[in-house]
């Protein structure tokens, strides 16, 4: 009678163990990754960093800003294509929102989707690297030589929106560089940073976010600005912002 006794209670035990573990587990939304390169850049300079999110199992994609030099044109203008892919994005996915990183001046293309172009409601977490979010003293300098400031200015129209006080800046930044809502964002740069400056700082959102230099994790890194696509520590600190930790990496 014991042994029946044995016999019943394992075999309770064994069905109340698979029907817990048959309980559906909630699984994690697979939200995925668009990158967005920065002025001049193809999109072959965003692979290796594309390569090191799809490692920490993210599906990403990536592009350069449209033109025949990437992103000279004017920000809202390049924008409008990154809301185009975007929306491109989520109908290949499935994916009701996606997460979005952007060096340089993508950064600004992606701050000008969200706010301007419908990315409020599509983006989950933003991230930000070398981005002037509010300017470059770089190009104020540039501006300031008669020749090379005027052929410039011809030939880059996102480079005069870059300038520190400029109207696309002021307005994109009207009345917060961080809007009220559920976005994540997170703002990364580097010390050595020799296009945006001044360097950390330039890169910082002023109005919320996470802001983080390379450097106040791996002292040493001696990453510049186009480095950051390429720059091993500088990617771990992107795969923590998009999984909505706290920020870390590896040195």
């Amino acid at each position: 009678m014991r042994k029946r006794w044995l016999v019943f209670l394992v075999g309770v035990g064994t069905l109340l163990a698979s029907l817990v573990g048959a309980r559906p587990v909630q699984a994690q939304e697979n939200v995925p990754v668009l990158i967005v390169g920065g002025l001049t850049e193809p999109a072959a300079d965003l692979s290796l960093l594309r390569d090191r999110l799809q490692d920490a199992g993210f599906t990403v994609f990536t592009m350069a800003l449209p033109g025949p030099i990437p992103g000279i044109q004017d920000i809202a203008q390049s924008a409008q294509a990154v809301a185009t892919e975007a929306r491109a994005v989520l109908a290949r996915t499935g994916a009701s929102r996606l997460d979005v990183v952007g060096h340089s001046e993508g950064g600004l293309a992606l701050r000008y989707y969200i706010e301007n172009l419908g990315g409020g409601a599509q983006v989950r977490r933003y991230v930000s690297l070398g981005t002037p979010q509010h300017g470059t003293e770089v190009a104020n300098l540039v501006a300031t030589f008669p020749i090379l400031g005027t052929l410039v200015g011809a030939a880059c129209t996102a480079c005069a929106e870059m300038a520190v006080g400029s109207a696309f800046l002021d307005a994109l930044n009207r009345p917060t560089d961080v809007p009220p809502g559920p976005i994540g964002y997170t703002a990364l740069g580097t010390t050595h940073d020799e296009l945006v400056v001044p360097a950390p700082q330039a890169s910082f959102l002023h109005d919320g976010g996470t802001n983080a230099s390379v450097q106040q994790f791996c002292p040493l890194d001696p990453v510049m600005h186009v480095g950051l696509l390429f720059d091993r520590p500088t990617a771990g600190l992107v795969v923590s912002a998009l999984r909505g930790g706290p920020l870390t990496t590896t040195c």
